[in-house]
């Protein structure tokens, strides 16, 4: 092999190298475009992750307002008739990360403002109302889809005075009527049992609990 054939020979060698090498060049061009367009899909995918989110959490803020003031509006129609000096209301506080809601009833008379636990104000009167009310509103306003059904309440207004249970029952009735739900009372109080559109009375006899529907409470043998 004579020197013009060597020089060839190594002319063709780096041809073929420098194409393998533009080859590969172009494959990694192309694996890099594609990497590219997969780096701005995602960017693009986390725009709008992060608006939706960000709308998520307005929609959740004003959800929770509105369920938040739904059930103080609901509380405070229970206790006004009774006690139109108090007002409850629902406060947040951020414990490690986490918000806790504290409930919370104000009393406004004699241009005072107090605030305290609702089982610290007036006995056990006070919290016997907010709970009520608040089983009422909660299962409400947190339950989607709506649980449909009765509300069965066992005993609901024990430590109210004739005058409080009255204006309770009174409660009860537009509660049952706006929200449209049957509810349910399991006592042994006579005003909470006049009450009733319908009154079943519950005895024993040999052994036996049997139901009878009765006209009033006179039917009744103590």
């Amino acid at each position: 092999m004579n020197s013009i054939e060597r020089i060839s020979e190594e002319v063709f060698k780096r041809i073929r190298e420098v194409e393998k090498q533009l080859g590969e060049k172009r494959r990694i061009e192309k694996e890099i475009k594609v990497k590219e367009d997969l780096i701005d899909d995602l960017r693009n995918k986390r725009k709008i992750y992060v608006q939706a989110k960000r709308v998520l959490e307005l929609a959740y803020e004003k959800l929770r307002r509105e369920t938040m003031s739904g059930i103080e509006r609901l509380v405070n129609k229970a206790l006004e008739p009774i006690y139109k000096d108090l007002s409850f209301r629902i406060e947040l506080e951020d414990k490690r990360n986490r918000n806790t809601a504290r409930f919370v009833v104000k009393n406004l008379s004699e241009n005072l403002i107090f605030e305290g636990n609702p089982l610290d104000i007036h006995g056990g009167s006070v919290s016997q109302i907010i709970s009520l009310a608040l089983r009422i509103s909660i299962l409400e306003k947190s339950i989607n889809p709506r649980l449909e059904g009765p509300l069965i309440l066992d005993e609901p207004l024990t430590f109210l005075d004739e005058k409080s249970k009255r204006a309770m029952v009174e409660f009860l009735r537009k509660v049952s009527e706006v929200l449209k739900r049957q509810i349910i009372l399991i006592t042994h109080d006579r005003i909470l049992m006049e009450a009733g559109d319908k009154i079943f009375y519950v005895e024993m006899k040999n052994g036996e609990s049997r139901v009878r529907e009765i006209e009033g409470i006179d039917e009744i043998v103590v």
